[in-house]
């Protein structure tokens, strides 16, 4: 999701403004200690105007690096 936020040129902060997902909250699910919610998910696509596939792939994938 890091790179979703730097393609739309937006911060954590931002982000975390614009869902109203709270800023620590935001950083743990970013960095993967914590599930979004689908209520997150579909802030979080609305926010960076795209599909909420676009995360749940970006998600996907980040896992499989880190455990295959």
């Amino acid at each position: 999701m890091r790179h979703l936020l730097r393609e739309a040129g937006w911060s954590q902060r931002a982000l975390s403004r614009a869902t109203g997902i709270a800023y620590a909250t935001l950083g743990r699910k970013i960095a993967g200690r914590s599930e979004f919610t689908m209520g997150e998910l579909l802030a979080v696509a609305e926010a960076l105007a795209v599909s909420p596939a676009v995360l749940v792939d970006s998600g996907a994938r980040r896992s499989s690096d880190t455990t295959g």
